[in-house]
C-alpha cells in the first residue's frame, strides 16, 4: 500500500518551514492524497481512492486477516474534527474514525494493526496544564473500545509502537531528542519499558528530506526488529536481535 501525496512543484519549497498543525497549508496548495496498491509480483498498481484535498494520508496499514481492510491517518486533523486515524474497506465510500478526540484534551495516532486483526496500538499524549503526558493505547475494534496505559518511565516520549508477532511486546521508538528503540509489556496497567538498542536517529546532521523516526519493524520471526538510523552520516537500515 502506498499513500501518493498530490504536491504542487510551487508548495515543495514551502513544506520545508510549514510549522504544526499543517491544515492551512495543505488548503492553500489543495494537497490530496491518492491510495494505491502495488501487486509486488507483477508491478500491477491499483488505483483504491483519493482523499480529497486539503488530505495528507500516512500510516497506511493493511489489515494482516483481510488485505481490504486499511487502517491510516491524516496528518493534521483536517478534514475531520473526531480524529486523525480512520478505517476503511476497500469498495465502500466513508471511513470508520478511531479514537474520538473531539474533547482537545488528547492527540492520538501512529496506529499499527496487531497480528489478530482485532486490535490496533497507538500513541496518544494527554494534554495537560502541567505539559503532554504520553502513553500507548490499544483499541479493540470488535468493542469499539479504547484502552491506555501509561509507560513506567514518564520521561519517555512514546511515537511508533509496533505489535510483535505474537502480540506479547511492542517496538517503540520515541519522539525526536530521545534515543533508541525499547521493548513495551503491559503488567498491571502499565507498559513496562526495556531498552533493546540506544542507536537513534539524532546523531548525526540529516538533510531536510531524511527522516529522523526510526520505525521499527518486526522480522516475521519476532526475534529481530528492522529500523532505520543515522550513526554513519547518513540513514541506514539496522537490524537487532531480541
Amino acid at each position: 500500500m502506498l499513500g501518493l501525496i498530490r504536491t504542487p512543484d510551487v508548495a515543495l519549497e514551502a513544506s520545508k518551514t510549514v510549522g504544526w498543525p499543517p491544515d492551512d497549508f495543505y488548503r492553500e496548495y489543495g494537497i490530496s492524497t491518492l491510495l494505491v496498491r502495488v501487486d509486488l509480483l507483477s508491478g500491477a498498481v491499483e488505483e483504491l481512492w483519493e482523499e480529497p484535498a486539503p488530505a495528507c494520508v500516512d500510516h497506511i496499514s493493511v489489515n494482516p486477516c483481510d488485505n481490504n481492510l486499511i487502517l491510516y491517518c491524516h496528518e493534521g486533523a483536517i478534514p475531520y474534527q473526531y480524529g486523525r486515524m480512520f478505517i476503511r474497506r476497500v469498495g465502500e465510500g466513508t471511513a470508520r474514525p478511531v479514537r474520538d478526540q473531539r474533547s482537545g484534551r488528547v492527540k492520538v495516532t501512529h496506529e499499527r494493526w496487531f497480528s489478530d486483526g482485532l486490535r490496533i496500538a497507538y500513541h496518544g499524549m494527554y494534554l495537560r496544564e502541567s505539559g503532554q503526558e504520553h502513553y500507548v493505547g490499544i483499541y479493540d475494534t470488535t468493542r469499539e473500545l479504547p484502552l491506555e496505559y501509561p509507560l513506567d518511565d514518564p520521561t519517555l516520549a512514546a511515537w511508533h509502537s509496533t505489535p510483535s508477532p505474537d502480540g506479547t511486546l511492542l517496538a517503540m521508538d520515541q519522539q525526536a531528542g530521545h534515543t533508541g528503540i525499547r521493548l513495551l509489556t503491559l503488567a498491571d496497567g502499565v507498559w513496562h519499558t526495556e531498552l533493546a538498542t540506544s542507536v537513534c536517529s539524532d546523531s548525526a546532521p540529516l538533510e531536510y528530506w531524511q527522516y529522523r523516526e526510526q520505525d521499527p519493524i518486526w522480522t516475521p520471526d519476532g526475534r529481530g526488529i528492522l529500523f532505520r538510523a543515522a550513526e554513519q552520516g547518513g540513514v541506514s537500515i539496522y537490524l537487532v536481535e531480541v
